[in-house]
C-alpha cells in the first residue's frame, strides 16, 4: 500500500509541474519576444509542455493566443524554438547562449555537440557558463572549418571557346547582303575585343 501511495503521490506530483509552469510564464514580466535569443534549454523545454500538453486550453484561448497574450510574441516565434528543440536538442539553446549564433551556424557544425561539449581539434569543451569564451572560440575555430572554400570559375576551355568562335564566324559569313549600320558596329566591337585579346596572347593578325 505504502509503495502505491508513493507512486500516486509521485505522478500527481509530475502531472502537477506543467501547471505550475504555465502559472510561471503567465506571470513572467519579460515579454518572451525580447528574451528568446537567451532562453534556457529548461525555459524551452517548459513551453514544449505547455504546447504539447495543450495546458494552454485551461486558460479558454488557443495556442496562438496564449502566445500573443502571455509570452507577447507571435505563436511563429515560439514555434521556431520549439522546432530547434526537437531539432538539435538541449544544447543548442547552452551554445547559443555562450557563442551567439544563429540556428543555421548551429546546423553547420551540429555534428561536433554533444551534452557534453564542444568538440574542435581532438578536445572537448565543456558547456559551462564559466567556459564561455572557450566555448565561443571553439565554435568560431568549428565555423571557420567548415565553411566552404571559395574557387575561381574555372575558365573556359579553348576548343570550346573555338568552336562557338567558328561557328558565328560562319553565321557572318552567310549574310550575303550584308550588315546594315548597327549590325556592323556590334560586329566590329566584338571584332575588337577578340584583337585584343589575340594581342595579349601574342597572336599577330593581318588584315588585307
Amino acid at each position: 500500500m505504502d509503495e502505491i501511495a508513493k507512486t500516486r503521490g509521485s505522478t500527481s506530483a509530475e502531472a502537477a509541474l506543467p501547471l505550475i509552469e504555465l502559472g510561471r510564464w503567465m506571470g513572467r514580466r519579460d515579454a518572451f519576444g525580447h528574451v528568446a535569443g537567451r532562453c534556457s534549454a529548461a525555459e524551452i523545454e517548459s513551453l514544449r509542455r505547455i504546447h504539447d500538453g495543450k495546458l494552454y486550453q485551461r486558460l479558454n484561448c488557443t495556442w496562438e493566443e496564449f502566445c500573443a497574450r502571455h509570452l507577447k510574441v507571435t505563436a511563429r516565434t515560439v514555434d521556431r524554438e520549439l522546432s530547434n528543440l526537437r531539432r538539435f536538442g538541449p544544447a543548442f539553446f547552452t551554445v547559443r547562449q555562450l557563442a551567439r549564433i544563429s540556428a543555421r551556424e548551429y546546423a553547420a557544425i551540429a555534428g561536433c555537440i554533444s551534452e557534453q561539449g564542444v568538440r574542435v581539434n581532438g578536445e572537448v569543451v565543456a558547456l559551462d557558463p564559466d567556459n564561455a569564451e572557450e566555448v565561443a572560440g571553439a565554435v568560431r575555430a568549428l565555423l571557420e572549418q567548415s565553411a566552404p572554400v571559395e574557387t575561381a570559375p574555372a575558365p573556359a576551355a579553348f576548343d570550346a571557346a573555338m568552336l562557338r568562335f567558328q561557328a558565328a564566324s560562319e553565321v557572318l559569313c552567310s549574310f550575303k547582303d550584308g550588315l546594315d549600320r548597327q549590325r556592323a558596329y556590334t560586329v566590329g566591337v566584338e571584332l575588337a575585343k577578340l584583337l585584343t585579346a589575340a594581342a595579349a596572347w601574342g597572336v599577330m593578325v593581318q588584315i588585307g
